[in-house]
């Protein structure tokens, strides 16, 4: 983009040919533009410059000044005379007042009349349309929303000290814009937390969007103390410990090589905090032993067979599509058949233990038959724990291999999984089961101290038994639950709840519990797609199970599916009539987005502790007209959740429909949240 300044301050650079765009490389184009694309017209962070003037006209450079008096001033208004004394403080009063008109004159010339940079009205100067395409103008009005876009873009504009280079200020105008960059930094400072707490509240901020916050607060004040303690508290909740730690390290290294200093108290005590936290957030290490224990190894052994017949070559056949089939199941793992044939040597055993399988299929040809004879059984100790047989001459066998793969394959499955159903339950720990039980009792009511009670209850489950996967899926939930029950502000729980869902996924793939937390935590910090797979996964495993379909219900829904929702939450309904109180929550969030108000209401109302449910009957009171009860949950609200605003509050559920959100956004300040 071409920049053209005055004369008397920059070299003047003439409009190219043809009208192509002249870019000045000391600066970076992108940020010079505004929301809509276009470049800024006037630049007053850094060197001031103009874009585009009128043809032969250079802008003045005292012009910059008195824009940013404008735009600066109360309401964009300032006097002729308040103009006059700042920019010509040494000279008399009617000589300061002609530089002004002729100062006027030059900037009117200077600029297209379509969109004037200042206007009169009486002895009042007033901003103009053309002042608002400059770049305070922008940076003034994004730091002020609420919108995490508007915010990077605000930090982005902001790349210098308002007018930089200038020479010919006096003193009084000096003054005045010593005093001004100084309120400008700290709205930049400002704009730089919120920006940063926004992004890193679901835990996963893009590691892009840190880099730039980063860089730009770090070059506008690199000696600022404050500015890498606010970023090493925004690493942390994004859960990115390595780039705290970096961080940390080189505050310490900077502050030491210039200032012979430590980092303050307050200082180390987030780096502390911080590093803390990395340790509670580490996935277990699943033991070699443990993992294929989990996920046990299935091996088929060459079967038995005549050494001629048609049936030496379709029955191997058979024998492999069934081990393709048995591929399909996610709670265990099959070792291909040309590998597992192999282990059996001609006139001895098969040695299980080359393939590391927990399982063998072995099959024969009964003798003097047409009859195939399959079975299962444990490596460890050869029990069989499922047998078939199968009419195997050639004939039938042709016309029936596809439907006996599927069947076998099925049979088989299901043997394997209530064996290590009945194996699981042999090898918890009887205490660990008690205290895991007692968890689930807490968990039956919304409050937070029976919420804290039963992850206290999980954790001592899962320290006496540490292979008993369903209890790290529980403190996971205990974890979601308390995020949404403190107003959602708290990313570091969302981590530990993702963190403790992906460890129960370590601990046993086949189980569906951690995968079904991982995709609701995942819906909370916005990945959608992340939970969609989890979430599938999850329905795979365990699809009749009441407390995993209630989560579904509500994902689906938050994922603007309400009725695919509600229909797996009546399934829940259906296997457990008499539920705890999250159900009941995860149905009145269902029907609001229904726009079923009063449904909503009626189902918070089988609660035993309307508490976690507050926001949702405060919304739904306002929606169904009822105004008083709305106010009154409303101050609850305020009570509960001090400085919260609608607009945070209707942040927490991850709408992925806007109308939903502004829904629920339009309830809450109905009922009286600002």
């Amino acid at each position: 983009m071409a920049f053209l300044t005055d004369e008397e301050r920059l070299h003047w650079l003439p409009p190219a040919s043809g009208g192509r765009e002249i870019v000045l490389a000391s600066h970076n184009q992108n940020r010079f533009e505004m929301q809509d694309g276009r470049a800024f017209l006037l630049k007053l962070f850094g060197l001031p410059a103009a874009n585009r003037p009128q043809a032969g006209f250079a802008f003045p450079a005292k012009g910059y000044q008195l824009i940013a008096l404008a735009l600066l001033s109360p309401s964009r208004r300032l006097t002729r005379q308040k103009a006059a004394s700042l920019l010509w403080e040494n000279t008399g009063e009617n000589e300061a007042f002609a530089n002004l008109r002729q100062l006027l004159v030059r900037i009117r010339r200077a600029w297209p009349p379509e969109r004037p940079l200042l206007e009169s009205e009486g002895p009042l100067l007033i901003a103009g349309p053309g002042a608002e395409d400059s770049d305070l103008a922008a940076f003034l009005k994004l730091q002020q929303s609420q919108a995490v876009a508007d915010l990077m873009q605000a930090i982005e504009i902001f790349d210098g000290e308002l007018l930089a280079g200038g020479s010919d200020a006096n003193g009084e105008f000096q003054l005045w814009l010593l005093s001004e960059r100084s309120k400008l930094k700290d709205r930049f400072f400002s704009t730089v937390a919120t920006a940063l707490l926004e992004i890193t509240r679901y835990g996963r901020a893009k590691e892009a969007d840190l880099r730039t916050i980063a860089e730009r607060a770090l070059a506008t004040e690199p000696e600022r103390e404050q500015t890498y303690r606010t970023l090493i508290e925004a690493y942390g909740r994004n859960g990115m410990f390595d780039e705290a730690r970096r961080l940390y390290d080189n505050l310490t290294d900077l502050l030491k090589r210039e200032f012979s200093a430590q980092p303050s108290a307050e200082t180390a005590a987030v780096a502390r905090r911080i590093f803390a936290a990395a340790h509670s957030h580490s996935e277990p290490v699943v033991s070699p032993e443990r993992s294929s224990n989990s996920q046990p190894r299935v091996a088929f052994l060459p079967p038995e067979l005549p050494r001629v017949g048609a049936s030496s070559e379709l029955i191997p056949a058979l024998v492999r599509e069934v081990a393709n089939e048995l591929s399909r199941y996610r709670t265990f793992r099959v070792i291909a058949p040309h590998s597992s044939f192999q282990i059996v040597k001609p006139g001895g055993a098969a040695d299980l233990r080359q393939v590391d399988a927990q399982y063998a299929v072995s099959a024969m040809l009964i003798p003097g038959t047409s009859t195939l004879s399959c079975r299962l059984a444990r490596a460890d100790s050869g029990e069989i724990i499922w047998a078939g047989e199968f009419p195997a001459d050639d004939q039938k066998l042709a016309l029936a291999f596809r439907l006996l793969s599927h069947q076998t394959a099925a049979s088989m499955a299901h043997a394997i999984e209530r064996d290590r159903l009945d194996d699981n339950r042999r090898q918890h720990d009887g205490a660990a089961y008690l205290r895991y039980l007692e968890g689930q009792i807490s968990l039956q009511n919304c409050d937070l101290p029976r919420l804290r009670r039963a992850r206290s209850a999980f954790r001592d489950a899962a320290a006496t038994d540490p292979d008993f996967s369903a209890t790290r899926a529980k403190i996971a939930q205990t974890f979601h639950l308390e995020w949404l029950m403190l107003g959602g502000n708290d990313p570091d729980l969302l981590l530990k709840a993702r963190a403790e869902a992906a460890a129960a996924v370590s601990l046993d793939p086949g189980a569906g519990a951690g995968h079904w937390m991982d995709g609701v935590v995942a819906l909370y910090q916005r990945d959608f797609d992340g939970a969609a797979e989890s979430f599938a996964i999850a329905e795979t495993l365990t699809p009749h199970a009441p407390d995993f379909l209630v989560q579904y219900a509500d994902a689906l829904s938050l994922m603007g599916e309400a009725d695919a929702g509600w229909e797996r939450f009546e399934r829940a309904i259906e296997l457990n009539p008499l539920a705890p109180d999250h159900y009941w929550w995860a149905g009145a969030s269902i029907l609001i987005n229904r726009r079923e108000f009063r449904g909503a209401i009626e189902m918070c109302g089988q609660m035993k502790s309307d508490e976690s449910a507050i926001r949702l009957l405060a919304a739904c009171h306002a929606l169904s007209g009822n105004i008083s009860e709305a106010e009154a949950y409303g101050k609850r609200i305020i009570e509960n959740y001090p400085g919260s605003t609608a607009h945070s509050l209707a942040d927490i559920p991850p709408f992925k429909l806007q109308a939903d959100r502004e829904l629920f956004l339009e309830g809450l300040r109905m009922a009286g949240i600002k």
